[in-house]
C-alpha cells in the first residue's frame, strides 16, 4: 500500500517531528524517522519515492498546433502557448492530445523529477525548444501512456507546482500483512504513527445530514444478514455538475489508481483513506433507483466493469454463496464486495448518483474472489475486515470531497455494534515480553491505538475497537503492547527446556559422509531428480519411470531411477571443460513405479561415487567402498556377479556397467549395490571423446546400509604384535554365493580370524562349466603374539578342509 506524508499529516502533525525542514522543505532527517517507525511497527517500508520536486521549470501549456513531420511516424511538430514566455516550438512522441489541450510543458535547463535534465534538440531537422511531459517523468503517476493532460481552466504560463498546488512529498510504499486489516488505509497508518510519537491523532466522525425520506430507497432489502450485516445508501442529485476538491486526482495517481471522474474518485479516494470501499451507481439505470443485497441463484449471471461475464454461485458443494446486489426487479447489478456491473457503471453524463456503503462477510467475498479469480482493491480489504462502523463516516468524507449532501439516504440494515473484550493477565504479559508492566503503561500504549484498557483485578479488561477484528485473543493484545513498547526493548528470554533436540543417527552419519566423501578428495555434486525420458536406457535401466503431470520440459518429465544418469551429466559437463581426474560423489533419492502401502511410488535414499583414473579407476573404487564399509563400521562387504541385482526379491533398479569389469556389493547376504567401470564406448559417446580416462563408479542403497548399522560397538585393544595377511583361491560351483563362501571361509579360520572379504570372481574355459573361482584375503591377528608360520598353515589346513566339506571346492594351487 502507498501513503503519502502530505495524506498521513491530515491525521497527526507529523511535520513537527522535523526540526529544521517542514511542509516545504522535508529533511532526509524526518523521512528516515517515519521509516524506521513504520518499519518498527511491523508496517514494512519498501520503497520510499521523493514527489513533487524539481518543478520550478515545468509550466501548463495550451497546445495550439500539431503538425506531422516529413518522413516520421512516431514524432510530430507542435506549437504550445505558455504564456508570458510566448509561443514554443517542441517535438514530441506523444499522441493522446489534441489541439486545445492543456499540458505540462518542460523549459530547456529543467531538472525533471525522474533525472533527465532539457536540452535544445533537433529532430529529423526539426528543432525542439523543451519537452512536453507525461506523469511518470514528473514522477506525479504511474501512468505513462501519454502526456499528462492538465484541466483547461488553468492558465498558460503558471508554474505547475502552483497550478496542480503541488509541493514536496514523501510517498511510502508499505508491505501490510494480513493480520493488519486496519493499516490498509491512510487513516490506519496515522493511527499506529501518531501513538508511536506520542502526537495527538484527529479522528473523523460520521455527519447528521438533514435529508427527506424517500419511499424508493425504503424497497431496499438485505436477504441474509450472514452475508450483509450492514447497508447504508444514500442518493446524490447533480452528479455532473459537481467538483472534486483538487489534491484527490493527484494523490490517486501517486498511490496507484487512475483518475476516471468526480464520482468514482471520491469513492476510491475514501477507501483509501479510511479503508471503506464505496461502490456508485448510476441511480437512473436502476429500477426504482435502488439496490438490495441478497445470495445469488442459479441463473444469476453479471457483466462486470472489466466486461468479463460472470457465472455466479449459488448452490456449491460447502453451502457457499456468492453475494450480489440487484435492483427493484431482482436484476444483478454489482457483486458484493468485489466489483460492480458494467449495466449501472458511473459515467460523465451520470447526474443522479446512489452509493453504497455495506459491510460484507469477509470469508464469502475471499471464496467469490478466488472462485472468479477475480481480486480488486475492495475485496482486498473485505476479505481481511473492514470496520462496521465506518459506513456513515466514510458517506460524510464522500460528500465533503465534492462539496454536497446527499439526497435521500437510508440505514437498511441498522448496526449495532457490541465491542469484544479479551482478558489481559499480567503475569503472561511480563513473561511473553519479559518485562514488568505496569497498568498505566500498559494504558499508555493500547488507548492512543483505539484499545480500552480497565482494571480487572490483578489483570486488565481490553476492549478492542470495531476497525481490529484481528485482535480477538489474549495474545493479539500482548502483540499490540509489544509494537508499540518497542520489540528492540525486549529482553531477549532464553529458553532452557529440559530436553532439546538433536540429530538423528541418520543425520549424523549423512553429514560424515559428506566429510568422509571430502577427506578422500571427491566433490559433492547436485542432480535433478528430474529426467529425459531417454536418459535411462544408455545406462540399461528401463525406461518405465514416474512421469510427471506437469513438466516443465520434456528434458525433465520423468524421475530418476538410479543416481547414474545425473552422474553422467556431471561427467560430461566436467569433461567437456577438460578437468582431470573426476571425483564426485552424490546423496540422493531415486523414485521406482512400485507402489507403497502409502499409495506412494517406492522411493529410496543412494549415495553415488564417480571417479576418473587413467589405468586403476576399479581399483581405487574398491578401496573407496571398503574405507566406506570401514565408516559405518559394518564388516566388508562381498562382490558377486551383476546378476544378482536382477532378482526377484530386488524392488529397485540397478544401472548395468562394463559387463565383465562390475559387480553386485553384497552385504550380510543381501545386494545393495554396484560398483565397475562404465563402458569405454558409452563414455566416448557421453563425452565426445573429451576423456581417455577409465571411469568407475558405485552406487549403495542407503536405506539398506542403515538396517544393518550395528548397535554400540565395544572398542577391542590394539594388539601390539602385527597381524598376517595371505590370500586363498577355491574352484566352486556356480551354484555357491560369493557370501555364503566368505561366511563359511571366517568360520572356519579360528580365533585368530580378523577380516575375510572377496576380493575376486573369476570364470573361464579351462576351468570347465558349472564352475567358477573365488578368491578371498583372511587376516590373522594374534593380540598376545606374533602369528607363527605354524598356525597360518592350519588355519589354511581348516580353511580348506571346511569348504571341501560344504561346497566340494578345492583349493587353487597356481
Amino acid at each position: 500500500m502507498k501513503v503519502l506524508l502530505s495524506w498521513l499529516s491530515e491525521f497527526a502533525d507529523f511535520y513537527s517531528l522535523d526540526k529544521k525542514g517542514g511542509p516545504d522543505e522535508i529533511s532526509d532527517a524526518l523521512v528516515k524517522t517515519l521509516a524506521e517507525a513504520m518499519n518498527n511497527l511491523g508496517l514494512v517500508v519498501e520503497e520510499i519515492d521523493m514527489v513533487g520536486g524539481n518543478l520550478g521549470s515545468v509550466y501548463v501549456a495550451k497546445v495550439l498546433e500539431i503538425t506531422a513531420i516529413k518522413g516520421a511516424d512516431k514524432i510530430r511538430r507542435v506549437i504550445v502557448d505558455v504564456g508570458d514566455k510566448g509561443e514554443i516550438q517542441v517535438v514530441c512522441g506523444a499522441f493522446n492530445f489534441v489541439v486545445g489541450d492543456y499540458v505540462p510543458y518542460a523549459a530547456i535547463g529543467a531538472a525533471l523529477p525522474n533525472g533527465l535534465t532539457i536540452k535544445a534538440a533537433k529532430m529529423r531537422g526539426v528543432d525542439s525548444f523543451g519537452m512536453l511531459c507525461s506523469k511518470t517523468e514528473l514522477r506525479l503517476g504511474a501512468d505513462s501512456g501519454g502526456l499528462m493532460i492538465l484541466d483547461r481552466a488553468l492558465i498558460p504560463g503558471t508554474p505547475i507546482a502552483e497550478a496542480l498546488s503541488i509541493r514536496p512529498d514523501v510517498l511510502f510504499d508499505l508491505a501490510i500483512e494480513a493480520n493488519r486489516p486496519d493499516a490498509n488505509s491512510v487513516i490506519g497508518v496515522a493511527r499506529d504513527l501518531a501513538a508511536h510519537f506520542r502526537l495527538p491523532f484527529c479522528q473523523p466522525v460520521g455527519v447528521s445530514f438533514d435529508v427527506r425520506e424517500d419511499d424508493g430507497l425504503k424497497l431496499a432489502r438485505v436477504t441474509d444478514l450472514d452475508l450483509c450485516d450492514r447497508l447504508l445508501l444514500a442518493r446524490i442529485e447533480g452528479a455532473s455538475k459537481l467538483k472534486l476538491k483538487e489534491f484527490v486526482p493527484l494523490r490517486l495517481e501517486l498511490c496507484g489508481m487512475r483518475s476516471i471522474n468526480p464520482i468514482v474518485d471520491a469513492s476510491n479516494y475514501v477507501m483509501l483513506e479510511l479503508g471503506q470501499p464505496t461502490h456508485p451507481y448510476d441511480a437512473t439505470k436502476l429500477a426504482s433507483k435502488v439496490v438490495s443485497v441478497r445470495a445469488a441463484k442459479p441463473s444469476d449471471e453479471l457483466v462486470t466493469l472489466d466486461n468479463v461475464v460472470r457465472k455466479l454461485a449459488s448452490d456449491q458443494p460447502d453451502g457457499f454463496l456468492d453475494i450480489v446486489i440487484v435492483d427493484s426487479k431482482d436484476e444483478v447489478v454489482g457483486l458484493g464486495g468485489i466489483m460492480g456491473g458494467e449495466s449501472s457503471e458511473i459515467s460523465d453524463s451520470t447526474e443522479s448518483v446512489l452509493l453504497e456503503l455495506a459491510h460484507f462477510d469477509s470469508s464469502t467475498i475471499a471464496k467469490t474472489s478466488k472462485r472468479l479469480q477475480l481480486r480488486s482493491e475492495a475485496s482486498a480489504r473485505f476479505e481481511r475486515g473492514v470496520d462496521p462502523e465506518l459506513p456513515p463516516i466514510a458517506l460524510a468524507r464522500f460528500c465533503e470531497l465534492l462539496d454536497t449532501s446527499p439526497s435521500a439516504m437510508l440505514d437498511v440494515v441498522p448496526y449495532v455494534f457490541e465491542p469484544k473484550r479479551v482478558k489481559l493477565r499480567f503475569e503472561r504479559l511480563n513473561s511473553y515480553l519479559n518485562h514488568e508492566f505496569l497498568i498505566d503503561e500498559v494504558k499508555a500504549l493500547l488507548e492512543p491505538i483505539g484499545f480500552g484498557v480497565i482494571p480487572m483485578g490483578e489483570d486488565l479488561s481490553v476492549t478492542v475497537p470495531s476497525f481490529r477484528p484481528d485482535c480477538s485473543i489474549e495474545v493479539d493484545i500482548i502483540e499490540e503492547v509489544a509494537r508499540h513498547y518497542g520489540y528492540a526493548k525486549v529482553d531477549k528470554l532464553r529458553l532452557n527446556p529440559p530436553q532439546v533436540g538433536g540429530l538423528t543417527r541418520q543425520q549424523k552419519l549423512r553429514r560424515g559422509i559428506r566429510a568422509f566423501a571430502r577427506d578422500n578428495g571427491f566433490n559433492e555434486m547436485w542432480g535433478s531428480s528430474m529426467l529425459s525420458p531417454t536418459e535411462h536406457s544408455p545406462f540399461g535401466i528401463s525406461d518405465q519411470a514416474i512421469a510427471l503431470s506437469n513438466p516443465l520440459a520434456r528434458e525433465e518429465s520423468v524421475l530418476r531411477r538410479s543416481l547414474l544418469p545425473s552422474v553422467a551429466r556431471a561427467l560430461v559437463h566436467n569433461s567437456n571443460r577438460q578437468i582431470s581426474p573426476i571425483r564426485l560423489f552424490e546423496l540422493g533419492k531415486v523414485f521406482e513405479p512400485r507402489v507403497t502401502e502409502e499409495g506412494l511410488p517406492l522411493e529410496t535414499e543412494r549415495l553415488a561415487f564417480l571417479l576418473t583414473s587413467p589405468e586403476s579407476a576399479t581399483n581405487e573404487m574398491t578401496r573407496i567402498l571398503g574405507l566406506c564399509f570401514g565408516f559405518f563400521k559394518l564388516p566388508q562387504p562381498t562382490l558377486d556377479t551383476p546378476t544378482v541385482l536382477n532378482g526377484d526379491s530386488i524392488l529397485t533398479s540397478w544401472p548395468m556397467l562394463h559387463p565383465t569389469r562390475s559387480a553386485a556389493v553384497v552385504s550380510d547376504g543381501i545386494p545393495i549395490g554396484v560398483l565397475g567401470e562404465l563402458d569405454r564406448d558409452l563414455i566416448a559417446a557421453l563425452t565426445s571423446n573429451t576423456t581417455k580416462d577409465r571411469v568407475a563408479y558405485l552406487e549403495l542403497d542407503l536405506g539398506l546400509i542403515f538396517m544393518q548399522l550395528p548397535g554400540a560397538v565395544q572398542a577391542k585393544a590394539v594388539s601390539a604384535f602385527p597381524p598376517s595377511e595371505f590370500d586363498l583361491a577355491f574352484f566352486v560351483p556356480d551354484t555357491v554365493g560369493a557370501q555364503e563362501m566368505v561366511n563359511a571361509v571366517r568360520s572356519s579360520v579360528g580365533e585368530f580370524c580378523e577380516s575375510v572379504y572377496l576380493f575376486d570372481s573369476y570364470k573361464s574355459k579351462e576351468m570347465g562349466e558349472g564352475i567358477k573361482s573365488l578368491a578371498v584375503k583372511i587376516r590373522l591377528q594374534n593380540p598376545a603374539a606374533t602369528v607363527t608360520d605354524k598356525e597360518i598353515q592350519d588355519a589354511i589346513a581348516r580353511v580348506a578342509s571346511h569348504m571341501d566339506m560344504s561346497f566340494g571346492a578345492k583349493l587353487r594351487t597356481v
